[in-house]
């Protein structure tokens, strides 16, 4: 029967309540206390399955200091509780206790199962990986039968009480192996009790119930209760009646993450119409049951999304929309009115409308909008006012015939590599989509557009040539609003190119030589940003070396100059 039961547990949470294996070096034992009736009542467990092993051969040794008032020892050396090491039961006495409690079997698997003992061919690393997990989970499972019933901590050697304390008194319990193999590392068991500190149980805190379609989900956090409670007894009752468990086992929670902070649990409904209560209560590592959490009640409800819709949305004068929806008559007893919401986008966020909630009869409502594009949504309430229905976005367009205003203050500059940067200042209206950008060498040709698709931020970056003769270029935008409206252009911006060309060279137009006198004629740059020209001469015998005849001189577009040779 023993082995029966413990390959349903395993079957069922096997993988939830298995314990990760730590490093020797970092092993320790684990207490806890509760003082009751002038008993300390020690509660401990190793934190890994070899140590575990080592407990259940070797036993389990409590010693106590007492404290002073200065916090000091009475005595150099402490007091030895147990006149012999605690071991866990036989297997024929757990076996015994089995008929009364199932737990006492679970206990007797995990310790002295056959099944997961490592042995054979060491070599096959399977075999030796499925031995560990299996230690793993005997070991998870029998500190998790330990945390629900103090009496098989008891019989795991996991738990001790200590009658001979006396009340006003300070202790120092310390819990070691009575025997410690050679290598074996670990740090033994201690913890301070102080007889007259008052320890109480809390209630589960801020406990939450969804009611679905002849469902419930309760949640709780337990964050609040690490190290005071295990797990929890989730009771339920018809409003009016007595409380009562649901099933006979606690629940745990539990999660593929190592930490979780809140518990969840879910449970059926016979029906829609029946109001029930909930509450919870914690069990403590010692198998005590803590105060019931404040009740939570409600009852179930039909799914009803996918029931309500907006069947007709109309637009009145251009300034006005008329909204009316359906909902099924035989679920309008279940609401108590509805709430209509509006967003400028089909996603959202979206925001009511108007104060209050709308009673069920009539099934419209009239709205003034700012904008012209808007996006409807209808929200059915039920009677303690949360949402029961949701219908699907109403798309509803205002005529717009009215442009954005033209874009102000349009700045911007060209760097040595061409890059131009653009800014602007955003426009205010509310129906904004974007901008357009345009770029002219002439401001008296057509401008084309440099933005291939509509920009939704106040500046732009575009790149020109710099190996052109056109010292400037031109730019302007428009500003478009969501039916596609555009502003008129914006005054357009002069920006001159950085100067990276040299200036077209002069032609000379002819020579002539008259006794030791050359007159020389040209015709200067016809770039427009030329400064001056020069002259230059340079004798045949040497031919490698120019000499300015006229340096810094100004000159005419022609110019007749006589030289002496």
């Amino acid at each position: 029967m023993i082995h029966r039961l413990m390959l349903i547990i395993f079957s069922l949470i096997g993988c939830l309540a298995a314990t990760p294996t730590k490093s020797q070096t970092e092993a320790s034992i684990k207490v806890l206390t509760k003082v009751e009736n002038n008993h300390v009542w020690l509660r401990w467990a190793p934190s890994d399955p070899y140590l575990w092993q080592l407990g259940n051969r070797y036993g389990y040794l409590i010693e106590r200091f007492t404290l002073l008032p200065n916090g000091r020892p009475l005595d150099s050396l402490p007091t030895l509780l147990t006149s012999q090491a605690l071991v866990p039961y036989s297997l024929e006495k757990l076996e015994s206790l089995a008929n009364q409690e199932d737990r006492m079997g679970v206990l007797a698997e995990a310790i002295y199962g056959e099944e997961g003992r490592v042995g054979g061919d060491l070599s096959n690393v399977q075999a030796i990986l499925q031995n560990r997990q299996d230690m793993d989970n005997r070991f998870g499972f029998a500190l998790l039968v330990c945390d629900l019933s103090w009496e098989v901590a008891q019989a795991a050697a996991l738990l001790w009480v200590d009658s001979l304390a006396q009340s006003d008194q300070r202790y120092i319990y310390r819990i070691n192996l009575s025997q410690n193999p050679s290598g074996t590392e670990f740090t033994p068991g201690v913890v301070v009790v102080d007889m007259n500190e008052k320890q109480t149980l809390p209630p589960p805190q801020d406990l939450q119930a969804q009611f679905e379609d002849q469902s419930v989900t309760l949640n709780w956090p337990i964050f609040l209760h690490q190290g005071i409670y295990t797990a929890y007894i989730v009771e339920k009752a018809k409003v009016g009646q007595a409380f009562q468990p649901i099933g006979e086992q606690p629940y745990l929670p539990a999660s593929q993450n190592k930490a979780i902070d809140y518990a969840f649990f879910k449970d059926s409904l016979p029906d829609n119409t029946t109001e029930y209560a909930y509450r919870v209560r914690g069990i403590t590592p010692f198998g005590k049951v803590g105060p019931p959490s404040e009740a939570v009640q409600g009852q179930g409800h039909a799914d009803l999304s996918g029931l309500l819709r907006i069947d007709k949305a109309e637009v009145l004068n251009n300034e006005e929309v008329r909204l009316s929806w359906q909902f099924l008559p035989a679920f309008q007893a279940e609401i108590q009115g509805y709430v209509v919401e509006r967003a400028d986008r089909a996603d959202g966020p979206y925001q009511a409308i108007h104060e209050g909630v709308l009673s069920v009869q009539p099934m419209k409502y009239q709205d003034r909008p700012t904008q012209t594009q808007n996006y409807y949504q209808v929200l059915a309430l039920d009677k303690s006012g949360k949402e029961r229905a949701r219908s699907f976005p109403c798309l509803v367009q205002l005529e717009d015939n009215q442009a954005p205003g033209s874009v102000l203050g349009l700045t911007g500059r060209i760097d040595s590599l061409g890059i131009v940067r653009l800014q602007w200042q955003p426009n205010p209206e509310s129906d904004l989509q974007g901008y357009r950008v345009f770029r002219a060498n002439d401001p008296k040709e057509e401008f084309i557009e440099v933005s291939q698709q509509i920009i939704t931020n106040s500046y732009f970056q575009d790149t020109v040539s710099l190996r052109t003769l056109s010292r400037a270029v031109y730019y302007t935008l428009t500003a478009v609003d969501q039916n596609y409206n555009n502003s008129d252009f914006a005054p357009f911006l002069r920006l001159t190119r950085p100067d990276t060309l040299s200036p077209v060279a002069p032609v000379f137009m002819r020579t002539r030589q008259s006794g030791d006198t050359i007159s020389v004629t040209w015709i200067n740059s016809s770039s427009d940003d030329v400064a001056y020209s020069e002259l230059y001469r340079r004798d045949l015998a040497d031919s490698t070396r120019w000499k300015n005849l006229i340096p810094g001189h100004q000159l005419s577009l022609r110019q007749l100059i006589r030289i002496k040779i």
